[in-house]
């Protein structure tokens, strides 16, 4: 083997290698997104005190502060799509004097 044909064997591989951790990562991400839970106000709260209750009935401020406090994890979108209604939420059971979390 001459040096042409080892540089063309080396590129061969190299190029083998790039598209194998191409399909590898398209392969992961194509998982990750149908894989990935969507919660509404019907699901069930995964876990924590208010575990078992319908997310709309978890108070706004415990949904507030797992969220401040980086506790959400997988709520985390559920929170953020319902942001300004649970703020709103939170200020009424504020005033009424409810437990702050």
């Amino acid at each position: 083997m001459d040096v042409k044909e080892g540089i063309a064997r080396i590129n061969s591989l190299r190029a083998a290698t790039l598209i194998k951790h191409q399909n590898h990562n398209n392969m992961n991400s194509a998982n990750t997104e149908t894989e990935k839970e969507i919660f509404t106000d019907e699901s069930l709260m995964p876990f924590g005190q208010f575990k078992g209750a319908k997310l709309a009935n978890v108070p706004a401020d415990h949904l507030l502060w797992l969220y401040r406090n980086e506790r959400a994890g997988r709520l985390k979108d559920y929170i953020l799509d319902n942001f300004e209604l649970l703020e709103k939420e939170a200020a009424k059971l504020a005033k009424k004097g409810g437990k702050r979390w």
